[in-house]
């Protein structure tokens, strides 16, 4: 006969003669187990002893009470916590979910979701100290899985419904204690998420809307852009720290928030577009005026940052290329650019959109430099003429026409003796080294230095339109706005914009007659012999007076948005052209899917591809 261990016989007899004859004791468990979760004291040794009398009672396999050895396949497989599990894990875990299923049905009744939450929190942490420290560590995945069920999933409903007012009232700390158990629920994230892109879109609708009924006019919307942007960029700021610290960077809480943000970041301010009204904030920055001129390194890098991740929700990103490029040109030719600034900014936008994206603009920064090498290469001739030009110093921009969104003048300016004297210097130097070029004068975005002695010297920095303007009294005292006209040939629209920061400024040069805040074709101008006055106390020696040219006007932005429209056109049509060249032959449906597909600078309208396929049918590019 088999001689087996005295400890392995009374083992067995315990197992068989008391411990399945006693089915009370598993109970007499799992009520210590609920005595404990009520708050009573209760010795949970007991509960450790058990189970570590049940996994010593597993029937070892060699036993007469398992399966004979098998020399084909080995022994059968071996369960220590086989006995555990059945007689007291399994019974235990079925109890904890009809135990916390009452006291979370009581509980709900009478108190918040806020300390609904506190108190699973609170029951999951005790249950995870009693599993880890009095039962097994099977036991406690089965026993959280139990009380997911218990108190989350069942309260599903009700527990997400109040996600909405914990985003409305800022309450983090609870946000992150639900999205903590909601987690592991798929259908829970998709919800919450679902709702965080609610709760954004609502929030960025009421600013957007705020700011169009108080910028239904031109010039206060550009007034307000500034500040408007900046609400946008931190509106951005709070919800990615609010999706990065609260929601563990979820990827459906990022693309909710991103969707949102594209919803109302592509809808109207008045009669501009946010993208354009961004522009206006990139290019204060960049001048460094107001506020935005006082930022630290820090700050500048950071707001930039943020500035380059609120232009990744446009839609018409073409439409902010367009305008930036614009305010480049402005910022370059007015010598109101930070060079580095601007190349740091470039970098920032070719990181994220391409090296083609960024390659016009990077060609207006190489053409100012090449501007200034040729400057010093024909320092010496200029130098040579400096007494024939009256002392006058002045320098040329010769700028490429493909970088530059600048055309050539439709209005030829009369220039004044003295400026005309420069050009015509500049050009027989320049042309005699470059005979095969042709220079085309744009004095629209250029930028002057003017000594002017009134009550006091000062030095005046204005566009070169403003003074020809100014270069006018030297011969006349008093000047009617028809002799400007007539002697300048500006077109009258321009002049008075020109004229504007001149007589009715915060600084006026030249006094007008009859007085008021608009130019008319009536009014006399006089040069102010008399400023500063008195009574106006720090007036610098050097003032900047405000260029037309650096104003968004109407004209300019329907300029840039027909600029915009027409290049549109023109990539929906090579784009239709590839496609049927790879295709030859393809569904209407299709194509318009395969067209939509490849433009990430702007969205494309069915409508659009549509008009353009027709158009490419009448060229005979197609057939039906």
């Amino acid at each position: 006969p088999e001689l087996v261990p005295v400890a392995k016989l009374a083992m067995d007899v315990w197992r068989e003669e008391l411990f399945q004859r006693l089915p009370q004791i598993t109970r007499a468990a799992i009520d210590l187990v609920n005595r404990d979760r009520e708050g009573e004291i209760v010795d949970l040794g007991l509960l450790r002893k058990l189970k570590e009398s049940l996994v010593d009672m597993c029937p070892h396999p060699f036993s007469s009470f398992d399966a004979a050895y098998d020399m084909n396949h080995g022994p059968p497989m071996f369960d220590p916590m086989a006995l555990f599990t059945a007689r007291l894990e399994t019974p235990l875990v079925e109890d904890s979910r009809r135990f916390y299923a009452v006291e979370s049905d009581q509980f709900l009744q009478e108190n918040s979701v806020a300390d609904y939450l506190k108190k699973v929190a609170r029951r999951m942490e005790e249950e995870r100290i009693r599993c880890r420290e009095f039962l097994h560590t099977t036991t406690e995945k089965r026993i959280i899985e139990a009380l997911e069920s218990a108190l989350i999933v069942r309260h599903l409903p009700t527990i997400i419904v109040e996600f909405d007012a914990m985003l409305r009232d800022d309450r983090h700390e609870e946000m992150d204690l639900m999205y903590r158990f909601l987690s592991r629920i798929p259908r829970a994230v998709d919800e919450m998420a679902t709702r965080f892109r609610a709760h954004v879109c609502n929030v960025g609708n009421r600013e957007v809307a705020e700011q169009s009924a108080d910028a239904q006019e031109h010039d206060m919307a550009l007034k307000k852009s500034v500040g408007f942007i900046k609400t946008m960029m931190n509106l951005l700021r709070r919800f990615a720290k609010l999706v990065d610290t609260r929601f563990c960077s979820d990827v459906k809480f990022r693309k909710a928030m991103n969707d949102a943000f594209r919803a109302f970041l592509n809808q109207k301010v008045g009669s501009f577009t946010i993208s354009e009204l961004h522009v206006v904030f990139c290019d204060k920055v960049l001048r460094g005026g107001g506020e935005e001129g006082k930022l630290s390194e820090t700050e500048w890098e950071e707001t930039m940052d943020v500035a380059v991740r609120l232009f990744a929700h446009f839609n018409d990103k073409d439409l902010f290329y367009e305008n930036y490029r614009r305010a480049l040109a402005k910022r370059l030719l007015s010598r109101r650019a930070n060079e580095e600034y601007e190349r740091r900014m470039l970098s920032k936008l070719k990181i994220e959109y391409g090296a083609l994206f960024t390659r016009a603009l990077e060609g207006m920064l190489t053409d100012m430099d090449l501007s200034a090498d040729l400057a010093k290469g024909l320092s010496t001739e200029l130098s040579n003429m400096h007494a024939t030009l009256g002392g006058m110093e002045f320098g040329i921009h010769v700028l490429n026409s493909l970088h530059w969104p600048i055309s050539a003048p439709t209005n030829e300016i009369n220039l004044p003796k003295e400026l005309l004297q420069c050009v015509d210097a500049f050009s027989r130097i320049y042309l005699n080294n470059n005979a095969n070029r042709k220079l085309i004068w744009v004095q629209s975005f250029g930028t002057a230095t003017v000594a002017a002695r009134l009550a006091m010297p000062l030095e005046l920095v204005v566009s070169t339109y403003q003074v020809c303007v100014l270069l006018l009294f030297n011969d006349s005292p008093s000047l009617s706005f028809s002799d400007i006209h007539q002697s300048l040939r500006l077109p009258e629209d321009e002049l008075k914009r020109c004229i504007q920061p001149l007589a009715c400024g915060r600084y006026k040069f030249l006094t007008k007659t009859p007085p008021g805040r608009e130019i008319t074709n009536n009014d006399t101008f006089e040069v102010n012999m008399h400023f500063p006055e008195k009574k106006k106390k720090n007036v610098p020696r050097k003032i900047h007076v405000p260029a037309s040219f650096a104003r968004i006007t109407q004209d300019e932005k329907a300029e840039a948005r027909s600029c915009v429209d027409s290049d549109r056109r023109h990539h929906v049509d090579a784009a239709i052209v590839r496609t049927m060249k790879s295709r030859q032959r393809i569904t209407h449906n299709d194509l318009l899917v395969e067209v939509s597909r490849q433009f990430l600078l702007f969205k494309v309208s069915p409508k659009m591809i549509k008009t353009r396929i027709e158009a490419l049918m009448e060229r005979e590019y197609m057939e039906r």
